[in-house]
């Protein structure tokens, strides 16, 4: 179901309903960047849903269209169906013990039907961008390049991967000697003490794609103002005041390994972000209710400022708690999200709320570390 767009101020537009439904009724070429941190796996479902055949739509006007032969439209529309009710699973679930988590979560994802279903929001989003617009998509580290193969065979030009490096993961290993010994294998169970099924997670991945210019850069510039990225915006100035500022990198860390590095290397390790992990500052709850994943809002803010100059408009397809537009407030960038579950549209307007009523930003003491 999707409801009426919902404002949230005069740069800040939200609709509540299904990603599928919601980008197919926007108009092409009208945004200037896609920031988002989509679902990182599809959970399975029955074989039925997706083998029953494409059947005609009631509304279908074209003539050619028939039970033997759907459109494409048709059958568009009946893909969208069947995966508007499919289970997404993250990172990181409200239990992280749960299943829907990181490594074991993996394990119950459709790998095929998740590049599927990546290809179909790809796709609007490529309609919807203008030439030169970029995408910039979060990954989950087993599924990222389902995600970076459907948007490259989408249309989209593969630009970089992005990495934003963190200190604090937590394994979700099984202990094989312990497993063995619990299946009666006591006596092979010592041979394999100290193995296990996971490393521990210690960065996520960051797809950053574009549309294709229309013609050269500086066509496409003049044309749509787009198709760079904004170096200087997220350039690190050294702690030297005389010394020459970094070329931005590809790499983003926390505070933790951001010390880490400085202890361990002579080199200046202002080479890579320095982002915190989501603090109590950052994290919104409303009556209770708290979104499971949640990306750090300077890091969301460099992407916005790397990728859209100020007064674009950037689209999140999976808005979730509103961070990325949070974010866009603070940059002078206009947003517009979808979001298809309602129990979260109180922390989307606590977000808008407190950079609308000129709050202060949220700063990056007492990180709570999640992993």
């Amino acid at each position: 179901m999707t409801l009426s767009p919902l404002l949230l101020g005069p740069a800040t537009t939200v609709h509540v309903g299904d990603a599928l439904d919601v980008l197919a009724s926007l108009p092409s070429t009208s945004v200037d960047a896609v920031v988002t941190d989509p679902p990182y796996a599809l959970k399975r479902v029955p074989a039925s849903r997706y083998t029953r055949p494409a059947t005609r739509r009631p509304q279908c006007v074209i003539d050619q269209c028939s039970a033997d032969r759907v459109c494409s439209e048709c059958l568009r529309a009946d893909a969208v169906a069947k995966f508007s009710a499919a289970p997404m699973l993250g990172q990181q679930s409200q239990n992280w013990h749960a299943q829907e988590t990181h490594s074991r979560g993996y394990a119950d994802n459709d790998p095929v039907q998740f590049q599927y279903w990546c290809a179909l929001w790809l796709q609007e989003c490529l309609r919807l961008l203008k030439p030169g617009g970029h995408l910039v998509a979060f990954g989950g580290t087993r599924t990222w390049h389902r995600l970076a193969t459907a948007a490259e065979d989408t249309g989209f030009e593969i630009r970089d991967s992005l990495a934003w490096l963190y200190s604090s993961g937590m394994p979700k290993s099984q202990n094989v000697e312990r497993a063995l010994a619990t299946a009666g294998q006591n006596a092979s169970a010592r041979n394999w003490s100290g193995w296990g099924t996971t490393l521990r997670p210690a960065f996520e991945p960051i797809v950053l794609a574009r549309r294709p210019l229309e013609g050269t850069m500086a066509n496409n510039v003049t044309s749509w103002n787009l198709g760079p990225i904004n170096l200087a915006g997220v350039t690190e100035q050294p702690g030297d005041a005389d010394a020459i500022p970094r070329w931005p990198s590809n790499v983003h860390m926390d505070d933790s390994s951001a010390r880490a590095l400085t202890h361990h290397t002579t080199q200046d390790p202002r080479r890579v972000f320095w982002v915190s992990k989501p603090n109590k500052h950052e994290r919104v709850v409303v009556d209770g209710v708290a979104h499971p994943t949640v990306k750090p809002l300077d890091l969301l803010r460099r992407m916005v400022r790397l990728t859209v100059p100020k007064g674009g408009l950037v689209l999140d397809p999976f808005v979730g708690s509103g961070t990325t537009l949070e974010a866009c407030l603070l940059e002078d960038v206009h947003a517009v999200g979808i979001e298809r579950d309602p129990a979260y549209l109180p922390l989307i307007q606590k977000r808008v709320a407190r950079q609308t009523r000129d709050e202060p930003p949220a700063t990056s003491d007492d990180v709570i570390h999640l992993f």
